[in-house]
């Protein structure tokens, strides 16, 4: 019983095209099946359509903000739909993505911002105004993204200047796939 338990209910296994990127199988998902529920926390949801558009503006907006591949982006954010979205963006720009907890001591957090040398944050207002300090602290930081502003501001620090940009912002941006990185 407990072998047909284990391994015969838990043989689930499918094969996954190794010939496509993940962000290329999202893409063709959502022009297959628009409207179907790609992600869900809590109370939230997004269609493929939904998370592939927020994704490609995002990820547009990135490239104008000059990442590309080898750019490492910080996520400091909660784990949820923005999470989400912001990992596939990173991914459709050509970047790679440095998950920062919250939760983290503010040592920790300004440690790891620092020494991955990120030039984007992406984050929201809540945890700017927290982590504000550990912001401060990166010497290459140049642009930090809140997905949940709602107003265009510039924050001052005493070692640089870097622009805080909002969703709205954000949503200006195109909304076509964006073609493949070469690695």
């Amino acid at each position: 019983e407990q072998q047909r338990v284990v391994y015969e209910f838990n043989d689930n296994a499918q094969k996954c095209p190794t010939d496509r990127t993940l962000t290329q199988l999202i893409e063709a998902q959502a022009a297959e099946s628009p409207d179907v529920i790609a992600a869900i926390c809590e109370d939230q949801h997004l269609s493929y359509q939904e998370l592939n558009t927020r994704a490609n503006q995002l990820a547009n907006f990135l490239r104008q903000a000059g990442v590309k591949s080898g750019c490492f982006v910080a996520i400091l954010e909660q784990r949820g739909l923005n999470f989400v979205t912001a990992i596939l963006a990173i991914w459709k720009a050509g970047g790679a993505y440095i998950p920062v907890d919250p939760k983290y001591p503010e040592d920790r957090v300004s440690y790891m911002l620092s020494n991955s040398e990120v030039a984007v944050v992406i984050t929201c207002d809540t945890l700017l105004k927290c982590f504000n300090s550990s912001l401060s602290q990166c010497a290459h930081l140049e642009t930090v993204i809140c997905l949940d502003s709602l107003q265009l501001s510039t924050e001052q620090s005493s070692h640089y200047t870097f622009s805080v940009v909002d969703q709205q912002k954000v949503q200006q941006c195109s909304s076509d796939n964006l073609p493949s990185m070469s690695t």
